[in-house]
C-alpha cells in the first residue's frame, strides 16, 4: 500500500476490495515465497481515478519477507526454548522434531529451527496432515488400549489450585499433570453456626492468584450447626480424561454429601443506571412552509443553510396537531425568510 501510494498518489486502504485482494495476493506470495526467491504480484485494475486505470505490478523478494518476519520467527524460536526450560530436558534428549503446520514450510523457520536444536527436524510427516495424522494414531491407540499399541497421554496445559487467605495460592494440580488424575483437601469453618463456605479455584502457573485466572467459586451449605474448627469438609477434585474438573464433598464425621453448587458472579456490584437528562424544550411553533417549485436558487442554498436549521428531522405545532416537517421544507422555509 505504502509503494502504491507513493508511486500512483493513491491511498488503498480505504478501498476494502482493493485491500481484500492485496491481502490474497500477499498470502499466495507468501506461500510461493517458501519455493522461490522472488514472486510476482500483477493485480489489474486495482484502482480508477478520473477514468484513468491503475495496476498494481510489483516483485517481492523472499529477503523482503523474512526482514518483515524475523522477529516473530524468534518469538516462535523463544516459545521452544520456554517448553524445555518447563520439561526440565535438553535439547540433545529430543529423538526427533516434526514440523507441524503449514507455515514450518518457510526456510526461515526451519533454518532458525535447526540452529536451536543442532540438527535438521524431521520433514517426513505432511506439515499440513500432521494434526489429523496424530488424531488417527489417537484413536488407534484408544481403539486397541491394553494391547500393547501406543499410549498417548493427556496433561494439564496449566496448573489448577486454590484461592488463599494470603492471595497466594495452593496447588492442586500442576502444570502438565497426566490426566485423569484427582486429589482431596479438608476444610473446616472458622466461626461458631457456621452453615456455608466459600471456596474459589483458579488456573494458572503464577503464586499468587490474581495472575491467574479465576475458573469458579464453589459454594458449599447446609454444614450442620457446631463450634469453630468442629466441621471438616472433604473436598475431593477430580480432573478427567478431556480436562474437566468435578467437585464432590463429604462431612468426615457423618460421612454425609455436602451440597455443592458453582456461584457465577452473583457477588458482582451492580451497575447503578446514570439518570435520565431532562428532556429538551419543544421547538417554537413556527408558521407551515409553503410549496415551492425548484428553481437554480433554491437548489443552491443548500450549502449555506445554517448548521442549526439543517437537522434531519423536526416535529412542529399547528393547528391541526403534530406534523412531520422534512429538511427540504426547512430549506424552503429557511429561503422564505431570506427573501
Amino acid at each position: 500500500l505504502e509503494d502504491f501510494l507513493h508511486q500512483h498518489k493513491l491511498d488503498l486502504s480505504w478501498d476494502r476490495t482493493a485491500v481484500q485482494r492485496i491481502r490474497e495476493a500477499a498470502e499466495e506470495a507468501k506461500i510461493n515465497l517458501s519455493e522461490h526467491r522472488k514472486v510476482r504480484i500483477h493485480l489489474p485494475k486495482i484502482a480508477v481515478e478520473d477514468g484513468n486505470e491503475f495496476d498494481l505490478d510489483m516483485v517481492i523478494h523472499r529477503e523482503v519477507l523474512e526482514r518483515l518476519t524475523d522477529d516473530l520467527v524468534d518469538r516462535t524460536v523463544g516459545t521452544i526454548e520456554r517448553i524445555f526450560d518447563q520439561s526440565g530436558i535438553e535439547s540433545n534428549q529430543i529423538d526427533q522434531l516434526l514440523m507441524v503446520g503449514g507455515q514450518s514450510r518457510m526456510p526461515l523457520v526451519r533454518k532458525k529451527v535447526e540452529a536451536f536444536l543442532g540438527r535438521a527436524p524431521n520433514h517426513s510427516v505432511h506439515p499440513e496432515l500432521a494434526v489429523g495424522v496424530g488424531a488417527a494414531i489417537m484413536a488407534h491407540s484408544l481403539e486397541r488400549a491394553g494391547q500393547g499399541s501406543v499410549e498417548l497421554l493427556d496433561v494439564l496445559p496449566m496448573g489448577i489450585g486454590l484461592s488463599r487467605a494470603d492471595g497466594g495460592m495452593e496447588l492442586l494440580f500442576s502444570r502438565y499433570q497426566r490426566l485423569p488424575s484427582e486429589c482431596s483437601r479438608i476444610l473446616t469453618t472458622y466461626r461458631d453456626g457456621q452453615n456455608t463456605l466459600l471456596l474459589k479455584v483458579y488456573q494458572g502457573d503464577s503464586d499468587t492468584v490474581a495472575a491467574n485466572s479465576l475458573l469458579g467459586t464453589f459454594l458449599f451449605s447446609g454444614l450442620r450447626d457446631a463450634a469453630a474448627g468442629e466441621v471438616e469438609i472433604e473436598v475431593r477434585f477430580k480432573v478427567n480424561g478431556e480436562g474437566i474438573l468435578r467437585l464432590e464433598a463429604r462431612d468426615m464425621s457423618t460421612g454425609e454429601a455436602v451440597n455443592a453448587r458453582l456461584k457465577m458472579g452473583e457477588n458482582r456490584p451492580r451497575r447503578i443506571p446514570k439518570p435520565t437528562p431532562p428532556q429538551a424544550a419543544p421547538p417554537p411553533i413556527l408558521p407551515s412552509p409553503i410549496e415551492m417549485g425548484s428553481s437554480s436558487l433554491a437548489n443552491s442554498i443548500a450549502g449555506h443553510a445554517p448548521s442549526s436549521d439543517l437537522d434531519p428531522e423536526m416535529t412542529i405545532n399547528t393547528d391541526n396537531g403534530l406534523r412531520y416537517e422534512s429538511t427540504w421544507q426547512r430549506l424552503i422555509r429557511w429561503f422564505k425568510s431570506l427573501v
